[in-house]
C-alpha cells in the first residue's frame, strides 16, 4: 500500500499510461511462456503434444488473470520454465555452452521471485529423471563436475549482479537473521562463521523477512474456516478449485500413463 500511494503520488500525470506498458509487458510474458511450452512439448511429444501444453497454458483462466495485471509472477513462471527446459537439454546434451545457459537463465529467475529457490532443488531431480528414463551416455565425473560449477557460477555472478554486488561477501556470522529457519542454519554452521556468503545483502534479508513472515502465526482461510495453523492440504485444495477441469483431466491422465510405465518396466 505504501508504494503503490507513493507511485501514484510521483506519477500523477501518467500513470495509467505506465500501468498500461506494465501490463503489456505482462501480456507479452505470458506469450512467450506459452511459446516455451510449445517448443519444449514438440520436442518431448511431437507437434500436438506442444500444442497441447501451449494451450493449456493461454487458455486457463488463472494464468489469463495473472497475466492482466502488474505482478512479477508471469516473468517468474517464464524464468522458472526456461530454466528447467533448459536444464532438460543439458541432462540430454551436456555441453558448456548449455551449462552456462542454464546457470544464467538460474541466476536471473532468483532476481524475479523468492519462490524460484526451488530450483535448486528441482535441476538436479531434472538431471536424474532424465538421465535415468532416456539412458544416455554417462557422464565424466570430470566434466560433470565442470557442468555443475559452470552452473552454479554463473548463477551467482547473475544473481549478485542483480544487486550491483552489494554486501556480497558478508561473512555468515555477521548476521542476526529473525526466521527460525535461518537461524537453524545459522547455528548449524557454527564452525563457518567467517565463511562469505556469496548472496547480496538485500536479498538474503528479504528472504529472511519474508520466512520470519511465513514462520508467524497468521490467518489462512479455506472452505468457510479461518485457522492460524494452516491447513496440510491447502494447494492440493487450490488446483481443485481453481485449475480448469481439462487442465486436471490432462495431469491425471498423466499421472496414469506415468504409473503404467512404471509398471510396465517392473514386470
Amino acid at each position: 500500500m505504501l508504494f503503490r500511494s507513493r507511485f501514484l503520488e510521483l506519477n500523477r500525470a501518467g500513470y495509467q499510461t505506465q500501468f498500461l506498458l506494465a501490463r503489456g509487458a505482462n501480456l507479452l510474458l505470458s506469450a512467450l511462456v506459452g511459446v516455451c511450452l510449445w517448443l519444449w512439448g514438440r520436442n518431448l511429444g511431437g507437434e500436438l503434444c506442444g500444442l497441447i501444453a501451449a494451450g493449456l497454458w493461454l487458455c486457463c483462466p488463472v494464468c489469463l488473470s495473472n497475466a492482466a495485471v502488474a505482478t512479477p509472477d508471469v516473468g517468474a513462471t517464464l524464468l522458472f520454465l526456461a530454466t528447467l527446459w533448459s536444464a532438460w537439454r543439458l541432462a540430454r546434451e551436456p555441453q558448456w555452452r548449455t551449462a552456462l545457459v542454464v546457470g544464467l537463465l538460474l541466476g536471473g529467475a532468483q532476481l524475479a521471485k523468492f519462490t524460484n529457490i526451488l530450483l535448486w532443488a528441482f535441476i538436479p531431480w531434472v538431471w536424474l529423471a532424465v538421465r535415468w528414463r532416456e539412458g544416455v551416455p554417462r557422464v565424466a565425473l570430470s566434466r560433470l563436475t565442470g557442468l555443475v560449477l559452470t552452473v552454479i557460477l554463473a548463477a551467482l555472478v547473475v544473481w549478485n549482479a542483480g544487486y550491483l554486488f552489494q554486501g556480497t561477501g558478508r561473512p555468515l556470522g555477521d548476521w542476526t537473521f529473525r526466521s527460525q529457519s535461518l537461524q537453524r542454519l545459522q547455528q548449524g554452521l557454527s564452525g563457518w562463521q567467517r565463511v562469505p556468503v556469496p548472496l547480496p545483502t538485500d536479498y538474503l534479508a528479504g528472504f529472511d523477512r519474508q520466512r520470519a513472515t511465513m514462520e508467524g502465526s497468521h490467518p489462512v482461510y479455506l472452505d468457510g474456516v479461518w485457522n492460524l495453523e494452516g491447513f496440510p492440504a491447502y494447494y492440493l485444495y487450490c488446483a481443485a478449485y481453481k485449475w480448469p477441469h481439462g487442465t486436471q483431466l490432462w495431469i491425471l491422465l498423466g499421472l496414469a500413463v506415468w504409473l503404467g510405465e512404471i509398471g510396465r518396466a517392473h514386470v
